[in-house]
């Protein structure tokens, strides 16, 4: 092989990685913390050692303190690590957890064995915040972020790590919900210490070498584990009214912080930040020499309520979070009291429905869903069906103003509410249906009093409020964590107060869960709180089912099977072709104006996945043969492989060979050579989406449903 040849054939290996990793996010990527690891067996019957090594072939903290100025130099950026990957041969990529040069730390969650530990880390896996991805044993999930310092969870029975500095993690780029990196500190302190703990492991007080500074001193101070998580919370919100530009404030405010050892350090690196002063080295330098005494993180919270603040734990910050005024513009305490059982009784008042007999009117509901399963368009034909008095998916509504909260701009809800109008024959002028300019922030309080104020001013001309749709929570939460059961009860208890105060129904439109598809994600302080949930699903291309999972007064309903059904609009787009969109319609409706020629509507789901991976395959890149449309089993098969739930790689070409050998003994499908195509009763489907070469779209029934993908 010439030297040419060698060149290239090394630049296609490198490549060849790239495209492997590609799910990795440029947060990610752009950090200078990556390094390749090496295996190295450690005898007969015992796991391999997996050995970090830098780009440049050396091991790492070989002759160098890990995690100080020589080791961060020495660490390099993604595609470095990738030449030094395949130069030197190594097993995997490797990311370097610790400090950095502006005072945060890199953060790894490493849950080992996830199916023998039980539910309780299922739901763990699917809560992970940051980003996650399988481990490389294929059993396990890592999650990688980036934030404050805490106290390390090492490793014992419960099967959960947790670090900040001194370890690395390797990278497989598959698997989990990957997503981008966010800050994991109150997730391992809040939900992973307990789990923990529980299983006999006490995270160390001491700090590493690996972080600097004086080993002995700080081994003797307490650790986060002293003190409770939610005091770690209620010391962030203290400080965010206690300036740190003056001198002598922030020395005594570190003072107090380090009587808490490392959760200490992470507020102060936090807190200081906030001032234009800050400076990363000479606040480390003066919280190494510092010596507190006569002082405890009490004295943070002693100053903060002499400038005004009010713990939100206290009882005056809870009755301001659940009694809210009767006025639509006030948010303050009121007396609390009682009323007895006969007066309750005496005044009783008939249920009455927003929706008949599924959503009651002053109720708080959820509707939640995988990114494209097509939850936005159900609440929108909800609110559209209400605001115009129109029945909905068969059932009555009570006709009232709607205020719909988008997360995302007009452009794409524009679209499907023409879709809409154009299918339903129902206009939308002078129909009290009111879209956000601009997502919200419902979690900050005056962001929350806003949204309330602008539907009383609304309420004022066109009459009392029925509706209230949140899409999606992510979006307009405002700053908190949905993992967080702190933050997501005072989101809750945001919509609660709007919802008793303006007299209306609240429609939480949310994601569902990672590992968890049947539940919604998150903490589950919102479905603890609602009255009524609802999940979508796609049973199958173009075909949802909406199904009633949970309801606090009543049976539950059964599911709604329902199609997406796409709709050119009469509108055009800048080169003058049709624009298009889509809109939600109960099944027996679509079929009795589109006839029988339909894919099968019940399919067991493994079977359901590959006939909708061949129908996007077949949408996107299908070749007309004989007024057919065929699939190359290559296309269908990457286009299985990459979607589909399933872990390990092997595990997912397995299910699609299990797939594409019972679509076809079906009937289903079809099979000429290599190519697959729809019996001819079926053609019609992709005719009537495909056989438009100008307006080509992704799949027949991801019409304009770029739900919040977060």
């Amino acid at each position: 092989m010439t030297s040419e040849d060698a060149m290239q054939s090394f630049q296609q290996r490198v490549d060849a990685l790239k495209e492997r990793y590609c799910d990795i996010p440029a947060s990610l990527r752009q950090a200078r913390r990556w390094l390749f690891w090496r295996s190295e067996p450690r005898g007969e019957g015992k796991k391999a050692r997996k050995i970090p090594c830098y780009a440049s072939g050396k091991r790492r903290g070989f002759g160098i303190e890990l995690d100080s100025s020589d080791d961060r130099a020495q660490l390099s950026d993604f595609e470095q690590a990738l030449v030094g990957l395949v130069h030197h041969e190594g097993a995997g990529l490797g990311f370097a957890l610790g400090p950095d040069e502006r005072g945060k730390f890199w953060q790894g969650i490493d849950l080992d064995d996830v199916a023998s530990h039980g539910e309780q880390m299922a739901h763990i896996v699917d809560a992970l915040p940051g980003y996650t991805e399988i481990s490389p044993s294929g059993k396990g999930a890592h999650a990688i972020g980036y934030g404050r310092q805490f106290a390390p969870l090492a490793s014992n029975a419960s099967g959960i790590e947790a670090y900040s500095c001194g370890r690395f993690f390797t990278v497989t780029g598959e698997g989990v919900g990957r997503g981008d990196i966010s800050d994991l500190a109150d997730f391992v302190c809040v939900s992973l210490v307990p789990v923990h703990r529980a299983a006999g492991g006490t995270p160390t007080a001491e700090l590493s070498n690996e972080a600097g500074g004086h080993e002995a001193e700080r081994a003797e101070l307490p650790t986060v584990e002293d003190v409770d998580p939610r005091t770690v919370v209620d010391l962030r919100s203290a400080l965010t009214i206690i300036p740190s530009d003056d001198r002598a404030m922030w020395i005594g405010m570190m003072m107090a912080l380090k009587t808490i050892g490392s959760a200490g350090l992470s507020l102060f690196h936090e807190w200081s930040q906030r001032s234009k002063k800050y400076d990363a080295a000479d606040a480390q330098e003066t919280w190494d020499s510092a010596q507190p005494s006569r002082t405890s993180y009490e004295a943070v919270f002693a100053e903060a309520q002499r400038r005004g603040w009010v713990n939100p734990r206290s009882n005056a910050a809870q009755l301001i979070a659940a009694l809210p005024d009767t006025s639509p513009h006030a948010w303050a305490p009121k007396a609390f009291k009682f009323v007895d059982a006969a007066t309750l009784l005496a005044n009783y008042k008939p249920v009455a429905y927003l929706l008949d007999g599924l959503i009651e009117s002053e109720a708080t509901c959820a509707i939640f869903g995988a990114p494209g399963a097509g939850k936005s368009f159900a609440a929108l034909a909800l609110s559209a069906c209400i605001a115009t008095g129109q029945p909905c998916w068969g059932r009555k509504t009570r006709q009232g103003a709607v205020f719909y909260i988008a997360g995302e701009g007009h452009a794409g809800i524009t679209r499907r509410l023409r879709a809409w109008t154009l299918e339903t024959k129902i206009g939308l002028n002078g129909a009290p249906l009111y879209i956000s300019e601009a997502p919200a922030a419902i979690m900050d309080l005056e962001s929350a009093q806003a949204v309330e104020k602008a539907v009383a001013e609304r309420m004022a001309v066109v009459g009392a409020a029925s509706l209230i749709v949140v899409d999606t929570l992510a979006r307009n939460m405002g700053g908190g964590d949905e993992n967080s059961t702190a933050d997501m009860s005072l989101f809750v208890q945001r919509m609660t107060q709007m919802q008793r105060a303006l007299g209306c129904t609240v429609l939480i439109v949310h994601h569902s869960g990672v590992a968890d598809k049947g539940r919604m994600r998150g903490s589950s302080a919102l479905h603890g709180a609602v009255d009524s949930e609802f999940m979508v699903g796609m049973e199958g291309p173009g075909q949802v089912c909406l199904t009633h999972v949970k309801s606090k007064e009543s049976e539950l309903h059964a599911p709604i099977a329902m199609r997406l059904k796409r709709v050119v609009l009469d509108w055009l787009d800048a080169e003058g072709r049709p624009m298009e969109s889509a809109v939600l319609l109960l099944s027996d409706e679509h079929d009795r104006e589109s006839g029988d020629e339909r894919l099968p509507k019940r399919l067991p789901p493994k079977l359901r996945f590959g006939l909708e991976a061949f129908i996007v395959v077949a949408v996107e890149r299908g070749q007309r043969s004989g007024g057919r449309v065929a699939v190359h089993v290559d296309d269908w098969r990457d286009h299985f492989v990459r979607t589909h739930h399933a872990d390990n790689p092997a595990a997912r070409r397995k299910a699609f060979s299990r797939a594409l050998k019972d679509l076809v003994e079906g009937g289903h499908l079809q099979v000429d050579g290599q190519d697959y195509s729809l019996p001819d009763t079926n053609d019609a489907l992709i005719a009537q989406y495909l056989l438009r070469p100008k307006h080509p779209v992704s799949s027949p029934w991801d019409v304009e449903d770029r739900d919040d993908p977060s």
